[in-house]
């Protein structure tokens, strides 16, 4: 192919071939096409016909232009092949000898069946059984004994509640099997798993009703953790709407017949926000009645799911922070601790970097949740001690657990919470010490 210049192959492989004049001179075709061009009878239309017929001539890709002496057009062969992706086998490569990759499921069918999803009904029977029980309990649970672990807010982080029974196990046993606990509310919204924390928490409550003991938090009513992540959880997990409304409905069902406080030791007030400025006393708790579908039916109710304690205040004021219930004094503390004829008191309630906070000396603070709302923050809970004496435990934020807690977040798009919202919250620096607002 005298008349053809191969150039290197491009980034595609495939070869381009440029026509050129053979080495004794041009072909008839070439003079011919020159002579025509040189004519001045040549309309400019038809020149323009011209050059793109034989530009369309030479861009046919199954022929190659030849030179009428060269014999017959070549059929045109592609370098690549139909197989391999266009890659050649690796010469002299062998066959993977090392362990094969597993590729069925190894587990006998009992230890199968642990792995399997919670299904809506497996979900409706943990909280048809646990309402019983929560019903036999009275507003105010006043039996729990000393050795008993408080632990505050927990917010749908599943793994920070697996870390809190590992952290107690004793002797090969589980954390609830040998430990009392007790769980100041605000168990769902604004983690990812919510729904798994209740329905573990549920389940323990049935297998262990004297060791663990659920109060409830401002979460736990419909108008909150209807806006602010639970329902949404069951939207994620289910395509049914009338799977997803009774599931959330059901739940929130089980939520009415929670306790509001309990008195461990006989001198330990336990509540998720704190104390009320009325009616706050033994005798009153035990006159308040369950089911409970609203915070706001009572003010008692309202004040002891939603009150906060405020540094440098005397008496009680409005909470204009969150829009409900009151901020409390530590004289107004002091009344209330004795009205209830306790010495001091456990709340949750209150964000704060270093997981725990202690106020005035007879108000302590416990936030459970670590890396809360994607900050590098430590968790705590509250350890009584047989004799009474309190042990703040730290469980430390985990950096490998925030930084992927961030990537998700980034991926997907989810909205930092708002400067308003963090304030309602009662965001603190990280001394233990409550700056109450």
């Amino acid at each position: 192919m005298d008349n053809l210049l191969s150039t290197p192959e491009p980034a595609g492989g495939i070869p381009i071939a440029i026509p050129r004049e053979s080495a004794g001179g041009p072909s008839k075709r070439s003079a011919k096409s020159a002579k025509e061009c040189k004519s001045p009878s040549t309309k400019p239309s038809e020149k323009g016909v011209s050059q793109s017929q034989s530009q369309k001539q030479s861009e046919k890709p199954t022929e190659r232009a030849t030179d009428t002496a060269a014999g017959p057009p070549v059929p045109y062969k592609p370098t690549w092949r139909n197989d391999l992706c266009g890659l050649d086998a690796i010469p002299g490569a062998v066959k993977w000898e090392g362990p094969q990759r597993i590729k069925t499921c190894q587990l006998d069918e009992p230890t199968k069946a642990k792995f399997s999803p919670l299904e809506p009904n497996d979900l409706r029977m943990v909280i048809r059984a646990v309402i019983p029980i929560l019903k036999s309990e009275p507003m105010l649970i006043e039996d729990v004994p000393f050795d008993v672990t408080i632990v505050g807010d927990i917010h749908g982080q599943f793994h920070d509640l697996v870390r809190l029974f590992k952290g107690d196990a004793k002797d090969g046993k589980e954390g609830w099997e040998c430990m009392k606990y007790v769980f100041l509310g605000d168990y769902v919204d604004r983690g990812r798993q919510s729904i798994e924390v209740m329905t573990m928490l549920f389940i323990l409550k049935c297998l262990h009703p004297d060791r663990i003991f659920l109060l409830r938090g401002n979460h736990e009513f419909y108008k909150v953790n209807k806006s602010y992540g639970f329902l949404m959880e069951f939207h994620d997990r289910y395509t049914n709407k009338r799977t997803v409304k009774g599931l959330f409905l059901l739940f929130n069902e089980a939520f009415c017949w929670m306790s509001l406080a309990a008195i461990v030791g006989n001198i330990y007030f336990c509540s998720h926000g704190g104390v009320s400025a009325s009616a706050f006393t033994r005798r009153h708790m035990r006159g308040l009645y369950k089911p409970v579908y609203l915070s706001n039916e009572d003010s008692l109710i309202q004040d002891i799911t939603w009150s906060d304690p405020a540094g440098g205040l005397r008496g009680s004021t409005f909470n204009k922070d969150r829009g409900s219930s009151l901020f409390f004094g530590f004289d107004e503390l002091c009344k209330a601790l004795a009205s209830m004829n306790v010495v001091a008191i456990f709340r949750g309630h209150t964000f704060l970097d270093a997981g725990f906070a202690n106020s005035w000396g007879v108000c302590f603070t416990v936030f459970t949740a670590t890396n809360y709302q994607g900050r590098p923050t430590n968790g705590a809970v509250a350890y009584v001690d047989p004799t009474g004496k309190v042990h703040i435990q730290i469980m430390e934020s985990d950096p490998v657990r925030t930084l992927w807690e961030d990537r998700v977040a980034d991926e997907e798009g989810t909205p930092k919470e708002s400067v308003e919202a963090k304030q309602a919250d009662g965001v603190v620096g990280g001394t233990g010490q409550l700056t109450c607002m």
